[in-house]
């Protein structure tokens, strides 16, 4: 255990004095504050644009009725990794520096065997159903709660803005799951489920970051990872919850026809 925080008291200072260098050579537009909180009429409405014949990431411009509010959104992947790592409280990075000290701590331990391999795995399997359920279930909510409000916002913006969660919401979480797998498995296990659920973690932040940003893909997952997010914010945000295995959505009956979502839209809300 001593070595364990010394590694990670180590790398969080490092971490810290270098952000603090870093940020003083960034465009001044990359840091700035959003409001805390948006005004209600502007806030969690579906929107339906009709001009929009094809959900193909390149028709859908930043215009979702929310111009007020303007980021400096990436546009390459060389900007993307640099705002992901620099932007606002330096939460990935701080996350990554725990997963390695957790991960030094492992190696310290007894040695791999089988069952960490089956560990890891059925968490990263657990980390994709718990993203779509608690996407669904707890962010959109019937009930009121902060969090929900929070999430309302994020909807309330444009679709290309910066998304990275704050440094004491990932590192809480990051932490109440250890302790949690430490109630249900040995120590060593607890480990390797923290590690691979905090890889999860920072996977589902990269994905939902970059997917909201103006960067192009080539390949036909980040395609797919895309597009599917894309439609939960422009066409409806009853359906498609799932990110890091867009297929779950089909397991949840979450990915319907778009065409059939927009003439049920039309239908309860006929256009003026």
């Amino acid at each position: 255990m001593t070595a364990f925080t010394f590694i990670l008291f180590t790398g969080v200072m490092i971490i810290m004095t270098m952000s603090k260098i870093a940020i003083g050579f960034q465009p001044q537009s990359q840091f700035r504050k959003m409001p805390s909180r948006l005004p209600p009429s502007t806030m969690y409405r579906p929107i339906l644009p009709l001009s929009i014949t094809s959900l193909h990431t390149s028709s859908v411009t930043t215009d979702t009725r929310q111009d007020t509010i303007r980021d400096a959104v990436p546009s390459t992947m060389e900007e993307a990794i640099r705002t992901f790592v620099l932007a606002g409280d330096h939460g990935p990075v701080y996350v990554s520096v725990v997963i390695l000290a957790f991960t030094a701590w492992r190696a310290q331990m007894s040695p791999l065997e089988f069952a960490d391999g089956l560990v890891f795995l059925a968490t990263t399997l657990f980390w994709s159903f718990q993203e779509h359920i608690l996407h669904d279930k707890v962010l959109h909510s019937d009930q009121e709660w902060f969090g929900k409000e929070i999430h309302e916002q994020h909807h309330a913006r444009p679709y290309y803005h910066v998304s990275i969660d704050p440094a004491p919401l990932l590192l809480g979480w990051m932490f109440i799951a250890h302790f949690a797998f430490r109630m249900l498995l040995p120590l060593p296990l607890a480990v390797t489920a923290t590690i691979a659920y905090s890889l999860s973690g920072m996977f589902y932040e990269w994905a939902h970051y970059i997917v909201h940003t103006k960067v192009r893909f080539r390949s036909k997952f980040w395609k797919r990872v895309k597009e599917n997010h894309l439609r939960h914010h422009v066409v409806s945000d009853e359906f498609w919850f799932a990110f890091s295995i867009p297929f779950i959505d089909d397991l949840f009956h979450t990915n319907p026809s778009v065409v059939e979502v927009k003439q049920q839209l039309l239908k309860e809300k006929p256009p003026k």
